[in-house]
């Protein structure tokens, strides 16, 4: 699945990609993006995008926490139409580090999806 279809997905069950603001939340999301096997490693769309030369969370929250893998993060400023994906390994669930992809890359296998709790 690419970024957009991801995005389409959420948009059809009324939600957004997910955002992520602390540790604590990054290792629930990369839980839930695991399967119940032991060497399974997840690519997970997540609702981070590259707009005018910075990261934003699709839901408008403030980008006040990363977990980007050292080397994207070090390239430079994202460039628009860039994503975000969390890839998770079952045996070292904490790290489900970040890295950063063209828009139409078709690597992800999943995205997770947030609600607003009022609907």
């Amino acid at each position: 699945m690419t970024c957009d279809y991801a995005r389409k997905l959420c948009s059809n069950l009324s939600s957004t990609l997910t955002s992520i603001h602390s540790a604590k939340e990054n290792i629930f999301i990369a839980g839930i993006s695991l399967s119940n096997e032991y060497n399974a490693t997840a690519y997970t769309a997540i609702g981070l995008i590259g707009e005018k030369n910075t990261w934003k969370w699709l839901d408008g929250t403030a980008y006040n926490f990363t977990n980007m893998y050292y080397w994207d993060d070090q390239i430079g400023t994202p460039k628009d139409g860039f994503c975000a994906y969390m890839r998770t390994q079952a045996q070292d669930i904490y790290l489900s580090t970040w890295f950063k992809h063209e828009v139409n890359f078709r690597g992800f296998k999943q995205a997770v999806c947030k609600m607003n709790a009022n609907l």
